[in-house]
Protein backbone atom coordinates (compact mmCIF):
# COMPACT_ATOMS: atom_id res chain seq x y z
CA UNK A 1 0.00 0.00 0.00
CA UNK A 2 2.79 2.25 0.91
CA UNK A 3 4.36 1.75 -2.53
CA UNK A 4 1.15 2.30 -4.18
CA UNK A 5 0.50 5.69 -2.72
CA UNK A 6 4.71 6.55 -3.53
CA UNK A 7 4.02 5.68 -6.71
CA UNK A 8 1.02 7.90 -7.59
CA UNK A 9 2.64 10.24 -5.72
CA UNK A 10 5.25 10.67 -8.26
CA UNK A 11 2.84 10.33 -11.75
CA UNK A 12 1.08 13.33 -9.98
CA UNK A 13 4.33 15.01 -9.27
CA UNK A 14 5.45 14.74 -12.79
CA UNK A 15 2.42 15.13 -14.73
CA UNK A 16 1.20 18.92 -13.88
CA UNK A 17 3.14 21.69 -15.05
CA UNK A 18 4.02 23.48 -12.13
CA UNK A 19 5.47 26.53 -13.79
CA UNK A 20 3.25 27.21 -16.76
CA UNK A 21 2.62 30.88 -16.94
CA UNK A 22 -1.25 31.78 -17.64
CA UNK A 23 -3.19 33.97 -19.88
CA UNK A 24 -3.41 36.55 -17.94
CA UNK A 25 0.49 36.58 -17.20
CA UNK A 26 1.35 36.05 -21.05
CA UNK A 27 -0.94 38.87 -21.43
CA UNK A 28 0.56 41.36 -18.82
CA UNK A 29 4.24 40.40 -19.99
CA UNK A 30 3.03 41.32 -23.76
CA UNK A 31 1.56 44.29 -23.12
CA UNK A 32 4.72 45.39 -21.08
CA UNK A 33 6.86 44.04 -24.11
CA UNK A 34 4.58 45.95 -27.00
CA UNK A 35 5.74 49.48 -25.96
CA UNK A 36 4.22 51.40 -29.04
CA UNK A 37 1.12 49.06 -29.25
CA UNK A 38 1.74 47.98 -33.01
CA UNK A 39 1.43 44.64 -32.11
CA UNK A 40 4.80 43.55 -33.06
CA UNK A 41 7.87 43.11 -30.86
CA UNK A 42 10.73 44.56 -32.75
CA UNK A 43 13.87 45.83 -32.69
CA UNK A 44 14.92 46.76 -28.72
CA UNK A 45 11.42 45.59 -28.03
CA UNK A 46 11.76 41.93 -29.18
CA UNK A 47 15.67 41.71 -28.24
CA UNK A 48 15.75 39.88 -25.04
CA UNK A 49 12.78 37.63 -26.24
CA UNK A 50 14.34 36.69 -29.39
CA UNK A 51 17.43 35.96 -27.57
CA UNK A 52 15.12 33.51 -25.26
CA UNK A 53 13.71 32.00 -28.06
CA UNK A 54 16.78 30.96 -29.84
CA UNK A 55 18.68 29.54 -26.47
CA UNK A 56 15.37 27.84 -26.32
CA UNK A 57 15.61 26.55 -30.05
CA UNK A 58 12.42 28.13 -30.95
CA UNK A 59 12.06 29.62 -34.67
CA UNK A 60 12.77 33.02 -34.59
CA UNK A 61 12.29 35.27 -37.76
CA UNK A 62 15.76 37.00 -39.67
CA UNK A 63 14.95 40.40 -38.10
CA UNK A 64 13.96 38.73 -35.08
CA UNK A 65 10.16 39.97 -34.85
CA UNK A 66 7.73 38.67 -32.54
CA UNK A 67 4.00 38.37 -33.36
CA UNK A 68 1.58 38.44 -30.39
CA UNK A 69 0.53 35.10 -30.90
CA UNK A 70 4.22 33.62 -31.20
CA UNK A 71 5.08 36.03 -28.34
CA UNK A 72 1.62 34.35 -26.29
CA UNK A 73 2.60 30.90 -27.49
CA UNK A 74 6.30 30.80 -26.29
CA UNK A 75 5.16 32.33 -22.88
CA UNK A 76 3.21 29.76 -22.33
CA UNK A 77 5.32 27.30 -22.87
CA UNK A 78 7.73 28.61 -20.30
CA UNK A 79 10.23 30.07 -22.56
CA UNK A 80 10.52 33.39 -21.23
CA UNK A 81 10.69 32.05 -17.50
CA UNK A 82 13.76 32.56 -15.37
CA UNK A 83 14.73 30.46 -12.93
CA UNK A 84 14.50 31.49 -9.63
CA UNK A 85 17.45 31.80 -7.51
CA UNK A 86 17.53 29.78 -3.90
CA UNK A 87 18.67 31.96 -1.18
CA UNK A 88 22.16 30.76 -0.22
CA UNK A 89 23.20 29.27 -3.38
CA UNK A 90 26.62 28.95 -4.49
CA UNK A 91 27.60 31.01 -7.78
Amino acid sequence: MKRLFLVANACLAFSVPTSAMMDDECTKMWKQADVNNDGLLSGVEAGRYAAWMRVKDKSVLADSTISRAQFLENCKSDVFTTAAVDAGAPL
